[in-house]
């Protein structure tokens, strides 16, 4: 009977507390719970905290019926609601919505991705994920309500300005500068004044600038509004005003311009 679907409980047979939960292998699940439990992770805190307590041998493992796959959580619903599991975080069966983590939890998850570095897999996923995509109107928007209500500190905007000023003495921003001057098969070699331009350029990159409370470098407001870098620069060259360098979107410069 194991082997089938159906719902259970788990039943603490010292103080009569219970957990209810359904499975499509019964003996799967018990093991999936015993595994957790010994390994002090379980999803649960208060059957977690229980089993630490009294032990592993006052629990015990009972089938309540066996049902079909597609409804054991119909039938995990109605004996929730009937016997009212003490070890229940969640009250609906198949979700954990409601389930709150305490503030220990977050401080230990926050810890635990604190200076995560994502591999080089990973970032090439999302930018393949990101690549082509435009804010809408209204993300934008949204973006623009959530970023006016976070408060930068001093420390944190001299931190980004350091950042950005350090990216032009990497070697690897020096090559380019380098390979940018000297002359290629067919081209021209780079005139002092286009070097000049391509300089200020990542010096504007770098500069803050405010707009709807936030202050930000330009390239950081670059990914926030979605214009390229570039398109921001030449609109600060031109004698745009902030509003509009930062507000008015790709299209709109491309009419403008046109006109």
């Amino acid at each position: 009977m194991l082997k089938q679907s159906g719902v259970y409980q788990i039943v603490n047979t010292v103080n009569g507390k219970r957990y209810v939960g359904s499975a499509v292998c019964l003996r799967k699940r018990w093991w999936n719970h015993r595994d957790k439990l010994l390994k002090n992770a379980h999803k649960s805190k208060h059957l977690q905290y229980s089993w630490n307590k009294y032990g592993a041998d006052v629990f015990v493992f009972q089938p309540l019926l066996v049902c079909s796959r597609e409804d054991v959580i119909f039938y995990e619903q109605r004996a929730i609601d009937h016997l009212s599991p003490e070890y229940n975080t969640a009250k609906i069966a198949g979700n954990t919505l409601g389930v709150r983590c305490s503030e220990a939890a977050k401080r230990k998850i926050a810890a635990a991705n604190r200076g995560r570095v994502p591999s080089q897999e990973t970032r090439e996923k999302i930018r393949k994920a990101n690549t082509g995509q435009r804010r809408t109107p209204e993300q934008k928007v949204r973006i623009k309500e959530a970023l006016s209500k976070v408060e930068w500190s001093v420390e944190r905007r001299e931190q980004a300005r350091e950042h950005m000023a350090s990216l032009n003495k990497t070697p690897m921003m020096r090559e380019l500068v380098g390979s940018r001057t000297r002359s290629k098969p067919g081209k021209a070699p780079m005139t002092p004044e286009k070097l000049a331009n391509m300089i200020a350029s990542r010096k504007a990159a770098a500069e803050v600038i405010t707009y709807g409370g936030q202050s930000l470098p330009l390239m950081a407001w670059s990914d926030v509004v979605g214009i390229p870098l570039m398109t921001l620069y030449k609109r600060k060259e031109k004698g745009w005003t902030v509003d509009e360098m930062l507000g008015i979107p790709l299209k709109g410069f491309r009419k403008r311009v046109a006109a």
